[in-house]
């Protein structure tokens, strides 16, 4: 809830606080049963205008530390709502997932001078083992060492820590067109998904850093579109080991074919 005090408060070792935060649904379309790879671009740029006003609201609140956009489509994916929706998460603490992935970009930064997700993009292009698609303004690869087959990032070719921060018509344009054109893809393998952009946390310095690096210089927002099978679904074990049946070098060579 918003209308709730944060109360940080100690209880000897342990942290204990309010349950302040935000959940909202974003319901996409008036049409029940239609899949994104079924939207025009039109119907795609609403909806992705839509997250990025209220990655910037809900952002302008500095008790929230974290904001999460994500959709999930089909029963593998958790969604049990058949209509086209999607989730925006607000929380008071990063999850544990980005605070690694914000500490090995940072590491990556501060070794280098150079951001990881940039590199990385460099990279794929350069070897095309794992390249998907790509426009003027992003780049679709399969990622190295996939978590779940058919997995795909969408990387903005321009460095930008937050997905918010995109005003350029022309950006929009393009990463509609990708998003329906990948999605469309996976979607003659797998009939559940989820889709997750990994915009930076609400901060101007990492925690627990909070030093001399601004998140800005080395984190890279992205979107990671995580494909879901009876047989991924099936191990979710606490060794967070992951299980996919394909390479991601065949994944991206079978939806390049389609």
């Amino acid at each position: 809830m918003i209308e709730v005090a944060e109360d940080r408060r100690g209880e000897g070792l342990y942290d204990k606080m309010g349950n302040v935060g935000a959940h909202e649904i974003i319901v996409e379309t008036r049409a029940h049963s239609r899949t994104m790879s079924m939207y025009t671009r039109e119907e795609v740029l609403l909806v992705l205008e839509m997250y990025r006003e209220r990655l910037l609201d809900l952002k302008g609140d500095r008790r929230f530390k974290h904001v999460q956009v994500f959709r999930n489509h089909g029963e593998l994916a958790g969604s049990y709502i058949l209509h086209p929706h999607s989730h925006i998460l607000a929380t008071p603490i990063v999850p544990a997932r980005v605070s690694r992935e914000i500490v090995s970009t940072r590491s990556h930064f501060a070794q280098k001078e150079r951001c990881l997700m940039c590199d990385i993009l460099n990279q794929e292009i350069r070897q095309a083992k794992r390249l998907v698609s790509m426009n003027r303004s992003f780049v679709a690869i399969c990622p190295f060492a996939s978590r779940f087959s058919y997995e795909t990032w969408i990387i903005p070719r321009f460095h930008d820590a937050n997905y918010e921060n995109m005003s350029s018509q022309a950006a929009k344009d393009d990463l509609a067109e990708i998003l329906i054109d990948i999605v469309g893809r996976i979607e003659q393998f797998v009939n559940a998904y989820t889709i997750e952009i990994h915009s930076s946390p609400n901060m101007t310095f990492a925690e627990p850093h909070g030093d001399d690096i601004p998140l800005q210089e080395y984190n890279h927002w992205h979107l990671e579109i995580l494909p879901r099978d009876f047989r991924s679904s099936k191990y979710r074990r606490e060794d967070e080991f992951s299980v996919s049946s394909i390479t991601p070098e065949q994944a991206a060579e079978a939806m390049k074919a389609l």
